[in-house]
């Protein structure tokens, strides 16, 4: 069985030109030589529509916009460019059944939801932290997902050290954390937990969900590196399909944090891969679950490992290419479902 998969890079005039498509053998992990799929700059995070198939891009610039085509026939067909409110914009994703597309922007400290209409980007509703003095440290909006069954959204602030949550009722409430700089973020199976990983302090926190208030509550911190590791960041989490299993990149490391989620939603540590593609900027796990991707951004590589059945413990393949810059990477939902 073959699978598609899309790359999201980093443009320059001699280097990526957009998002690349390739496919994966779920039999062997091969990888077939990237192809251009859409001509866009700087598409450096990626979403799919859950239930349409469309799929959105940011434009990380100092003017940031969105850009959205529809996928069709393996195809990327363009639709629209729409200019945010947001600079440099970095991540954005999409509600899993309210028609709500939700974008951060690093730059600049904005979160905002818009609108979808049909196929189209529709209005925006921008917030924006209020500046503190000398805005020291800055804010720095790096994540944002709508919880998949609670009426709950949130986002991380990297600059501030906190997890903000929006709800329809309450102005913004903010939830530090004691490992700081909060990235990116998944919620467990169970919609029970959410786990954050920190991108300066090589961790991953879990912290429990109130399902009444969506408030959060920490209970457990671990490393995603070994003691004796270079200087790292983390940069990607990613959920297993099956719920069971969690990974982290560690970019100084060059290497991925594997853990297993226990039965209360505490993680152990299971093992640390390294991976020849260095600094692991973006990581996917194909649908099925057999083989995990990573995208090297410091040496242009994108390479798959294999996950074990069992503990979910990814090992390095052979197979690789080269691109220019790889920043993210996404897999399609089975719109056939």
């Amino acid at each position: 069985m073959i699978l598609p998969f899309f790359i999201g890079t980093y443009t320059t005039p001699e280097g990526s030109q957009g998002i690349y498509q390739s496919t994966l053998n779920l039999q062997t992990g091969e990888l077939t030589e990237p192809t251009l799929a859409a001509e866009t700059s700087n598409p450096s995070y990626l979403a799919f529509h859950p239930k349409f198939p469309i799929i959105a891009t940011i434009n990380e610039l100092k003017s940031g916009s969105i850009t959205t085509f529809r996928y069709e026939n393996n195809k990327l067909i363009s639709l629209q460019v729409k200019a945010i409110a947001g600079q440099g914009p970095c991540h954005l994703s999409f509600h899993p059944t309210e028609p709500l597309l939700f974008t951060a922007s690093y730059g600049s400290g904005h979160f905002s939801i818009h609108t979808l209409v049909f196929d189209q980007i529709g209005p925006e509703e921008p917030f924006q932290f209020p500046a503190n003095p000398e805005n020291n440290p800055p804010t720095r909006a790096h994540c944002i997902k709508a919880h998949p069954n609670l009426p709950f959204v949130y986002g991380t602030d990297l600059g501030r050290n906190h997890i903000v949550l929006f709800t329809n009722d309450k102005p913004p409430q903010f939830f530090p954390l004691t490992a700081g700089s909060p990235r990116h973020f998944v919620f467990s199976q169970s919609g029970k937990t959410l786990y954050v990983n920190s991108e300066n302090a090589s961790a991953v926190t879990a912290l429990k969900i109130n399902s009444e208030t969506g408030h959060l509550t920490e209970f457990q911190t671990i490393s995603t590196i070994s003691s004796n590791a270079p200087k790292d960041t983390t940069a990607e989490i990613l959920l297993h399909p099956n719920g069971k299993t969690l990974y982290v990149s560690n970019r100084g490391d060059n290497s991925i944090a594997t853990f297993a989620i226990n039965p209360d939603e505490t993680l152990s540590r299971l093992a640390i891969t390294p991976t020849s593609a260095e600094t692991p900027r973006g990581l996917a796990v194909d649908p099925t679950g057999a083989f995990l991707v990573a995208a090297g951004q410091s040496n242009n590589i994108i390479t798959t490992l294999q996950l074990d059945p069992t503990t979910g413990i990814p090992q390095a393949t052979k197979h690789q290419f080269s691109l220019s810059k790889p920043v993210h990477i996404a897999f399609p939902p089975n719109y056939s479902q």
